[in-house]
């Protein structure tokens, strides 16, 4: 009898122990809403799949705030604002904090500014600066002519658009 309880409390900690390792990938979650003047409708949501679907790219660079180079994949933000036919105008991000920033539309296209997803391989994570984290690809010949260190909003959970 005990081996059979004992047997049944590992199986409910094991499932419970899956179910809390879900990602808001598998769950189908909203991890970016896209508010403002987006056309016919106000606010935008999207998972991870549905960004994915938009665009997928992969860099490798540095940030201001990791040693060394690390790889980063996820959705151009160029990509993103291309789907939504927006061209022009500033957009306030928000971090899950309420931290903001405004980033003006053509830093998109002009610094290939990504969503990233994913850090080193892994899907990102609350805790590790997820699920989105704003990067402006810092490593090249020339440093970037904006303040991005301030733009590369991790945690980001609403882009707002204003044109």
């Amino acid at each position: 009898m005990v081996k059979l309880v004992r047997f049944a409390l590992c199986s409910i900690v094991a499932i419970l122990c899956a179910a809390a390792s879900l990602t808001a990938e598998q769950q189908g979650r909203t991890i970016l809403t896209v508010t403002g003047d987006t056309g016919d409708v106000q606010e935008l949501a999207f998972n991870r799949q549905k960004l994915k679907e938009i665009g997928w790219e992969t860099i490798t660079t540095k940030t201001p705030f990791l040693e060394g180079e690390h790889t980063f994949s996820g959705t151009p933000l160029a990509d993103l604002l291309t789907s939504l036919d927006i061209k022009s105008g500033t957009l306030k991000a928000f971090a899950l904090n309420d931290y903001s920033v405004d980033i003006p539309v053509s830093d998109a296209e002009e610094y290939s500014v990504l969503l990233a997803l994913d850090h080193n391989g892994e899907h990102m994570r609350v805790r590790d600066r997820g699920p989105i984290w704003i990067i402006y690809p810092m490593t090249g010949s020339e440093p970037l002519s904006v303040d991005a260190e301030r733009r590369m909003v991790w945690q980001l959970k609403r882009l707002d658009l204003s044109r």
